[in-house]
């Protein structure tokens, strides 16, 4: 089992995702593959245009490390 740590600023980056696309859910991704920190991308899944759609963002990445 991996464990992923997220700070306050992440997790108010996605409530504002969630909010964004008024989703009830969110799917929370954690890519530790560099060794060096984990790459955390999360996906709400959505209706746009009439076709259900994944919409993903990073949140946390390389460039703070």
């Amino acid at each position: 089992m991996n464990t992923v740590v997220l700070n306050k600023e992440d997790l108010d980056e996605i409530k504002k995702f969630m909010q964004h696309f008024s989703a009830s859910s969110v799917e929370i991704e954690a890519d530790n593959s560099s060794g060096i920190g984990s790459v955390v991308t999360v996906h709400v899944h959505v209706s746009l245009n009439g076709r259900f759609v994944r919409v993903s963002q990073v949140i946390s990445d390389e460039s703070g490390w």
